[in-house]
């Protein structure tokens, strides 16, 4: 199966794609590749020690991405969907703990 690398419908959402160096599965030359396609609409962060789920490997470090990110689109997202997304990384943490 071939990953597709360029136009991403949503153009307009923000995508944060956390890849975990150590990946089996996703080479990172496929992530850079994705975010080179949709510069404006994807932030790419490596992390080192994380393999495929970087979630379960470094779970403090995602959150901190996740909460990085989330500061810098305070000003552009409507209050309905920064809530939305603050509700699934609450969730998220609680089932990282």
């Amino acid at each position: 199966m071939e990953a597709s690398v360029g136009y991403f419908p949503s153009k307009d959402k923000p995508i944060l794609n956390c890849l975990g160096i150590s990946d089996k599965y996703l080479p990172q030359s496929v992530a850079e590749e994705f975010q080179k396609g949709n510069p404006r609409s994807v932030e790419l962060k490596l992390i080192e020690g994380a393999g495929h789920m970087p979630q379960e490997d470094w779970p403090e470090k995602v959150i901190k991405l996740l909460l990085e990110c989330f500061r810098g689109l305070m000003h552009d997202l409507p209050t309905v969907e920064l809530f939305l997304m603050l509700l699934h990384l609450v969730v998220f943490h609680n089932n990282a703990c």
